[in-house]
């Protein structure tokens, strides 16, 4: 058992998966140097500048003309890192202008990686997840600070204030006093499912409620299972209905099974040593899926991002409530205290 879980903390996703955001990504401004290294400078002297500066300097031009530095970046990192393949989007003036596989899907593997692929990627589920219930928001099923316990009675915390007070907002901030390591991520390493795990979490001593940050995957899965229920739906259907069908996410979803399905899927991985990686491991996230269970590739989650930029629409589409998804971009507890050396910046958790 111990084994296992240990080996469960290790695991990578088959390759990187990223997407790139570009400073100006809502900018259609054409205008300006074109010189990439000129307007990389700008955007760097322009960092403080409230946004419509700071985005301004970064135009079509220099972001089709970073493409080959990106190239060499991916390759870099493919090089230090030993990850076997890498797929990467670029959304600039709301469009997806650059898109690229590198690699194989399995280590060993001739099958390339293509920006078709589908990767497991993990806890980049979690913003897409408050997506979803942002849409459920908007639908009327709840307000994000509505307390849960209405919603779902027979589910609750270890103590009674708290679960009684405890909110959507608070359980998808981290902020519910859940603690992350113990709560729930154990009994599904050995195999319970949601509805097993969930009744339990009331076993598990909390933290201060509010005033601690503690990444919990199971206090966000509590808030989106009982999202879904006020909603008088299940997670994966919600998930479907409210954003991968409206926004035409198709290779996108919260199954396991339909990940498997994919004929081009990225095999997941564990690093074995020396930078060697090996596909010799099985990550079923159902039992966890609003935090850590999404399934999808760089185009789908391009038009995800692009739907983030343009406050819940895409390609002229209202498809999530723009108030409800505003909330989940502003911060909502201090995750990191101010640490000098870096700047005094805190470190912050929105939704």
């Amino acid at each position: 058992m111990h084994h296992h879980v240990r080996r469960r903390a290790l695991v990578a996703l088959s390759a990187l998966f990223a997407l790139v955001l570009i400073a100006g990504a809502c900018s259609s401004d054409d205008d300006g140097a074109s010189s990439a290294t000129t307007q990389a400078t700008a955007a760097a002297d322009g960092a403080g500048a409230p946004p419509d500066e700071a985005t301004s300097a970064i135009t079509a031009e220099a972001v089709e003309g970073s493409f080959g530095t990106l190239d060499e970046i991916v390759g870099q990192i493919m090089d230090a890192s030993g990850v076997p393949g890498v797929a990467v989007g670029v959304v600039y003036g709301d469009e997806l202008v650059y898109a690229q596989g590198y690699g194989v899907r399995t280590v060993g593997g001739d099958d390339p990686v293509t920006p078709e692929t589908v990767f497991q990627i993990a806890s980049l589920s979690k913003p897409i997840s408050s997506t979803i219930m942002s849409g459920l928001v908007g639908q009327g099923a709840f307000e994000w600070e509505d307390p849960v316990q209405p919603y779902a009675p027979e589910l609750a915390l270890s103590d009674e204030w708290v679960t009684e007070h405890v909110t959507f907002a608070d359980l998808f901030s981290h902020r519910s006093g859940l603690p992350g390591g113990p709560a729930g991520n154990d009994l599904e390493g050995i195999g319970y499912d949601r509805a097993t795990i969930l009744p339990r979490l009331a076993q598990v001593p909390l933290d201060g409620f509010r005033d601690t940050y503690s990444y919990s995957n199971w206090a966000m899965t509590m808030g989106g299972e009982i999202g879904a229920r006020a909603a008088g739906t299940d997670w994966e259907t919600a998930a479907e209905d409210v954003l991968f069908v409206p926004a035409g996410m198709d290779s996108t979803s919260m199954r396991d099974a339909d990940f498997l399905a994919q004929e081009d899927r990225a095999d997941p991985h564990i690093p074995v040593g020396d930078g060697e990686w090996a596909a010799d491991f099985t990550r079923n996230p159902d039992p966890q899926a609003p935090a850590g269970g999404v399934s999808s590739n760089v185009e789908d989650l391009s038009r995800w991002m692009r739907l983030q930029l343009n406050g819940g629409e895409l390609d002229g589409e209202a498809i999530i409530d723009p108030e409800a998804l505003a909330q989940t971009h502003v911060p909502h507890i201090t995750s990191r205290p101010p640490n000098p050396p870096d700047g005094g910046q805190p470190g912050l958790y929105a939704l």
